[in-house]
């Protein structure tokens, strides 16, 4: 049986794809840029849609308009660079 970590006390990369995942609505293992301003909307952002186009431009790598699972590492990155952790 795996042990679950409080979000609180995981590293900041696991915590971010955790919340990355849970944003996935559809269920289909790909984040759209609908699912992603809902996230950033819930997170408290004060420009959701800014932060959404600036996740896709640099984490979309085939510009599909979704972040799939190969780009899933580029996304987290992205988003633990601007906010610091």
């Amino acid at each position: 049986m795996p042990v679950h970590q409080p979000m609180s006390i995981m590293p900041p990369a696991k915590t971010v794809r955790v919340r990355l995942e849970k944003a996935d609505i559809n269920g289909d293992g790909r984040l759209s840029v609908k699912e992603l301003k809902k996230l950033f909307k819930e997170m408290g952002s004060n420009w959701p849609g800014v932060r959404t186009w600036l996740c896709m431009r640099n984490a979309d790598g085939d510009g599909d308009g979704e972040i799939s699972a190969s780009e899933m590492d580029n996304l987290v990155a992205y988003i633990l660079n601007w906010t610091g952790a």
